[in-house]
């Protein structure tokens, strides 16, 4: 058996001890998704409320993403490659250690892969 298989409780062989039984009204209840959440027409309004503010920003996401996705295409009809750009829009936005955790990583990630690195290509 692997190390997580081994990890893995063999119930096959046990008895049932009443695992799933509901016992009272209330776990009946729960299961069904029927509690009983009282009086909370605050809260209600609450999360109605931020319902519709989710939405307005889910379609100024979508407008934006949209935006990025055409600047990504004019790029791309130009003969950037679209995944280098990416790439290396995302370096841009690092900090300084971050960038060098990553190169370090991504230097380890290619040799182990024989896939080759040149890290100096831009020096």
């Amino acid at each position: 058996m692997g190390r997580v298989a081994s990890n893995i409780l063999d119930l096959r062989d046990t008895e049932d001890e009443g695992f799933g039984e509901k016992e009272t009204e209330e776990e009946e209840a729960e299961a069904a998704g029927t509690h009983d959440v009282g009086d909370n027409s605050i809260l209600a309004d609450m999360i109605k409320t931020a319902c519709t503010d989710m939405e307005v920003i889910d379609t100024e996401r979508d407008a934006l993403n949209a935006r990025a996705n055409e600047i990504r295409a004019r790029l791309e009809n130009a003969g950037v490659n679209k995944v280098a750009f990416n790439a290396a829009y995302r370096r841009k936005k690092q900090g300084e250690e971050k960038r060098k955790a990553h190169d370090f990583s991504y230097s380890l990630c290619c040799k182990a892969l024989d896939v080759g690195y040149q890290a100096d290509l831009w020096t």
